[in-house]
């Protein structure tokens, strides 16, 4: 939080004279400056928007005073100050990661040494970025809550891990909120971000198809009616919005987004007209999911798994998705549920 000038000052134009103040940024990154035609006029405005500002925020603060509710509180205070967009998505970072864990108790129950066995937690999971933009909200959040006397709480004393170079990452395979969020994202985000490489990764999110198979795709193999995919060996249908998906991509005049390149022999190719290279696919997911607050060690082949997982937990048979897949016998799909559950429950 930027402090103000602390002292008022005197302006003298040549024609007339003032006294300015800066008051103090908040926690929500507001901050303003008053103006008068005498250093007592300037005072007493001071003092009444100090005043007004305590109040304001002690009227709008959350009755129950849970951790949650104040870093829902701090992010409605900073609507105006924080793209709407950041928030979205910070929130859903909060909601994923920090919402559900132990430190979501009452705020000014919460100690230094609480937040450290958190961060602690998230180290082996979640990349530094990530824990640096939840250490980075913690701390406005607690410097409202600071503000209006409810804790009394110093940030700056939390020790934020770091992790050793060269350290292995498991790969994690996502639960359907975590595949959800990144569906959502990258169909909104349409490539403005990532370029095409999103479109690789976005069709994938969509259908399960591994991305090896994606890259060697064409408009030939696209039913007429945009019903199914024609794939070697096997029939791949498409779901209506997976169909509409499509045909915006196939009209597109963007560059950046059509499915019809100019050059091109697939559809799913980089600006030159040639397959998208895997290492770039990977790089775009890990930016992604780094934006996201998702946890480290998502690939093109775990996406794969997170869908074909999501749809045996909505039903589907392991005999019906592998034929979808194209696998030789169930055991793939057996054992990527099985890797699910290692992974997401019992650590």
């Amino acid at each position: 939080m930027r402090k103000g000038t602390k002292k008022i000052r005197k302006v003298n134009t040549g024609t007339r004279e003032y006294y300015v103040y800066d008051l103090d940024e908040d926690a929500a990154g507001k901050r303003k400056r008053l103006y008068a035609s005498s250093e007592a006029e300037l005072k007493e405005k001071i003092r009444q928007a100090e005043e007004e500002k305590q109040l304001v925020l002690s009227y709008r603060k959350p009755e129950t005073p849970t951790l949650e509710n104040y870093v829902k509180f701090y992010f409605k205070n900073a609507v105006g100050n924080i793209p709407s967009a950041n928030i979205k998505r910070s929130l859903q970072m909060f909601q994923t990661i920090v919402f559900p864990s132990e430190i979501n108790k009452d705020i000014a129950q919460i100690t230094v040494k609480d937040i450290e066995r958190f961060y602690k937690g998230l180290v082996e999971k979640y990349s530094a970025q990530s824990i640096d933009q939840i250490h980075e909200y913690l701390g406005k959040t607690f410097e409202l809550s600071n503000a209006l006397g409810v804790t009394d709480f110093d940030i700056s004393k939390v020790s934020v891990p770091t992790r050793g170079k060269g350290e292995l990452i498991s790969e994690h395979i996502m639960n359907p909120d975590e595949l959800k969020i990144m569906t959502d994202y990258c169909v909104e985000d349409d490539c403005k971000r990532y370029g095409r490489s999103e479109l690789v990764i976005t069709f994938s999110l969509l259908t399960g198809l591994k991305i090896s198979e994606i890259q060697r795709l064409t408009i030939k193999d696209i039913a007429e009616d945009f019903s199914s995919l024609s794939l070697p060996k096997r029939e791949f249908p498409l779901s209506e919005k997976v169909a509409v998906w499509l045909k915006a991509h196939l009209d597109s005049k963007d560059p950046l987004r059509t499915l019809k390149l100019e050059g091109a022999e697939t559809m799913f190719c980089n600006s030159n007209g040639k397959p998208t290279a895997l290492s770039s696919v990977q790089v775009t997911i890990t930016r992604i999911t780094q934006r996201l607050g998702l946890p480290r060690g998502i690939t093109g082949k775990t996406i794969h798994k997170a869908v074909i997982v999501k749809r045996m937990n909505e039903g589907e048979g392991k005999e019906e998705l592998r034929k979808l897949y194209g696998y030789k016998s169930s055991d793939p799909v057996q054992k990527m549920q099985d890797d699910f559950y290692i992974l997401n429950e019992l650590f």
